[in-house]
């Protein structure tokens, strides 16, 4: 059966209403599980935690056996230094484990669109990033730049494929910076939107227009 691979944020954000159409066309859509942090068991296993716990607990030990407090300065900064270091690999390790569950998935179903919203979009793009085959893909106010920005990196990675991918965004948008929309225009992506809206993309004409661009993917698709 034809699938949709949905890749939600913290918020569902208008993902709802866009299962709600793709089922209405007969698409089967599957949630991908994201381990994102700051929360969930799943991304409490994530060894960049166990990391950061071990350089407050340090520092702590540090400043309390040292007398001098030029000595104990120099331990924070350094702890301070390596905790960037461990944010960056913990959000690394997030990425790839939601890109591998979304890659499980793919490989069990005929996935025919990739719908990623807000931290789901950012894996979406990583995932895009990963794939030999062109795969229609809407992504929404995707993180993906400050998911870059966490890990280090100057910018996302290249899609491969950017005709295949329709992007949206809001104006009024304090998770994704302005630049996030100039950086998928510059890819060459199919559309890149940008609508009078805030992060989640709730209102009415927000939903009009992500609707449109979604019958407009599956349909040059000939989902």
């Amino acid at each position: 059966m034809e699938t949709a691979l949905i890749l939600s944020g913290w918020s569902p954000g208008p993902l709802p209403t866009v299962v709600q159409a793709l089922e209405a066309r007969g698409l089967a859509c599957e949630e991908v599980p994201l381990p994102m942090p700051p929360c969930g068991c799943y991304w409490l296993l994530n060894p960049f935690v166990l990391v950061l716990g071990g350089l407050v607990v340090g520092v702590v030990l540090a400043c309390q056996a040292l007398d001098d407090p030029l000595y104990c300065v120099a331990v924070v900064v350094a702890a301070l230094a390596a905790a960037r270091l461990a944010v960056a690999g913990l959000v690394l390790f997030s990425i790839a484990r939601g890109v591998a569950n979304a890659n499980a998935l793919a490989a069990r179903r005929r996935v025919v669109l990739v719908v990623g919203f807000s931290w789901g979009g950012g894996v979406a793009h990583w995932l895009l990033a990963e794939q030999k085959k062109e795969i229609p893909a809407l992504l929404l106010a995707p993180t993906s730049v400050a998911m870059a920005a966490a890990c280090l990196v100057r910018h996302p990675p290249r899609i491969p494929h950017p005709p295949s991918v329709a992007v949206v965004t809001a104006l009024y948008d304090d998770f994704c910076p302005p630049r996030t929309a100039g950086l998928y225009e510059a890819f060459g992506c199919r559309s890149v939107d940008r609508l009078q809206d805030d992060h989640v993309l709730s209102r009415a004409d927000s939903l009009s227009r992500i609707l449109g661009t979604v019958a407009a993917l599956l349909d040059d698709d000939g989902a």
